[in-house]
């Protein structure tokens, strides 16, 4: 059985918030610890009390206007059993929605009808949240750190952290013990603030957080029922069952068009054969004309976003059959894309997501592998972890060198080695000898173009990859680097989105 690779961390975090909050509530009532014994008189609990041993959450996330009123755009339903916790998300005048958690098997998103790991390093600030929202303030042995004043209140804040994550500044009022804000990774590049907006009474004298934002966002997230100690198990915080299926013809190779720019992948529609583009940055789409050809009606209309613009199209859900007789059933699927003449579609994100793909361009052939029986072949190959969070595979590179920034591989960007955002222009010195202009047009159908040469040397993890060609446009946006099929020419790629990673072999041709 595939397992996330986190339980064990997992359990031993879960062994030090236990024993933490049994040796620690014994200190000394002075410093730091007189700050957490005015927090636990205003909230009234901690965790593993015995008090609340979970909780059942429902709210909103709302918009949050100009004038200050909230306009309600999601339902949230949230369980929390101690640190662990499952979120689903569901839009209330859209389609729009998600599902995440952390159980013993680790951090998890529900995306597109599959269930992958979140290895993104959004999962501190989610951990610090586990930790204020649970009440194991006492588990990071913390220290006090300095005071700040905000919105006129002067609050006294504890630095602390545990074993493995980075520190929580957790800014408490002195006076009444109430949290007003926690930063996760308070001295690194990017501090994640979350602000404590509402406390709600249960169990009669009991507080628990029910409102809280991020400063910057238009959102808030608040619950308006709040049921403790309800009939919760572990069984509770595991994904759903996948409503998109595979099933698997047993990994036999078939072919693929491997062109200079881009690989097109043969499947089937309700019997009528298709071409479609590799698109580690799309979902699953296909052009008006193929959808009416194999009679896939348009359902929900929407806007989305491709590299150039946006564009107008359609939800709808469909079965594609591979050339192995590999099926992918019931898949949501995005009508409308533009595409040349030759390409009848996209298959990116949800096609990745739920099977092991290997990519060998050398021999122009694709295999389909069934991720519950099978791993990729790592031997003598490049290790690419991703998050996927987002539906398209992101890593951390240096450009030059020394310049971070966030790498999203999108193998739909034909014939592009690498395109960073606009901003990072003067930061990268390019060999201008070399450089031109790259004219573009992305699935939304609109067109665009940028200036590009070569840069000394981009470093993908502990690889250096020198003389990379690239070029600096506005739609990556501001820190992004987009590696386009231009990288990916040079390897055989498996994709391995079960375990969030992508494995990538030089090729011998």
């Amino acid at each position: 059985m595939r397992r996330f690779g986190q339980a064990p961390l997992l359990a031993a975090v879960l062994l030090v918030l236990t024993d933490a909050l049994t040796g620690l509530r014994a200190q000394a009532a002075d410093g730091a610890g007189a700050l957490l014994a005015k927090h636990r008189a205003y909230v009234g609990w901690e965790m593993d009390d015995g008090s609340i041993r979970n909780l059942i959450l429902d709210g909103n996330v709302a918009k949050i206007n100009a004038d200050g009123s909230r306009t309600p755009i999601q339902r949230v339903h949230e369980i929390d059993l101690r640190v662990l916790y499952r979120s689903t998300v569901s839009g209330i005048t859209s389609r729009t929605g998600s599902q995440e958690g952390l159980d013993l098997t680790g951090f998890w998103y529900r995306v597109g009808g599959f269930t992958i790991p979140n290895i993104g390093e959004n999962r501190g600030v989610i951990f610090a949240r586990r930790i204020v929202f649970s009440e194991a303030l006492s588990s990071l042995n913390s220290q006090l750190h300095g005071t700040a004043t905000i919105d006129g209140v002067a609050y006294d804040i504890l630095r602390g952290a545990i074993d493995g994550w980075k520190p929580i500044d957790v800014y408490v009022d002195p006076a009444s013990g109430a949290i007003k804000q926690f930063v996760y990774d308070p001295d690194g590049s990017k501090p994640e603030t979350t602000m404590i907006d509402a406390y709600m009474t249960v169990l009669t004298s009991k507080r628990v957080v029910s409102a809280w934002h991020v400063p910057g966002s238009a959102y808030e997230r608040s619950y308006a029922r709040i049921v403790p100690n309800g009939a919760v198990t572990d069984a509770d915080l595991k994904p759903p069952a996948s409503r998109t299926t595979w099933t698997f013809a047993g990994g036999k190779p078939t072919p693929i068009d491997v062109q200079i720019d881009k690989i097109i992948v043969p499947a089937t529609v309700n019997g009528v054969p298709g071409r479609f583009l590799l698109d580690t940055g799309a979902t699953v789409a296909m052009t008006t004309r193929f959808a009416a050809k194999a009679g896939i009606k348009p359902g929900q209309a929407t806007n989305f976003e491709g590299t150039t613009g946006v564009g107008h199209g359609a939800w709808s859900r469909a079965n594609f059959t591979f050339g192995d007789g590999s099926v992918l059933r019931d898949a949501d699927v995005l009508i409308g894309v533009t595409l040349p003449e030759s390409e009848d579609g996209l298959v990116g994100f949800n096609f990745l997501a739920g099977a092991i793909v290997d990519i060998d361009m050398d021999q122009a052939r694709m295999t389909i592998y069934d991720p519950a029986t099978s791993q990729p072949n790592e031997d003598k190959a490049i290790i690419m972890r991703v998050d996927l969070s987002n539906e398209t595979p992101r890593t951390p590179i240096k450009l030059g060198g020394t310049l971070p920034s966030t790498a999203m591989l999108d193998s739909g960007a034909s014939g592009m080695e690498f395109v960073t955002d606009d901003a990072f222009f003067s930061k990268v010195v390019m060999d201008r000898a070399r450089s031109g202009v790259f004219a573009f047009q992305g699935a939304s159908g609109a067109e665009g173009d940028s200036r590009c040469g070569t840069i000394d040397e981009i470093d993908i993890g502990p690889v250096p990859y020198t003389s990379p060609s690239i070029c600096f446009a506005k739609w990556p946006g501001p820190g992004n680097t987009v590696m386009g099929f231009g990288f990916l020419s040079h390897f055989n790629p498996t994709f391995d989105y079960p375990d969030a990673k992508i494995v990538l072999h030089v090729r011998t041709r």
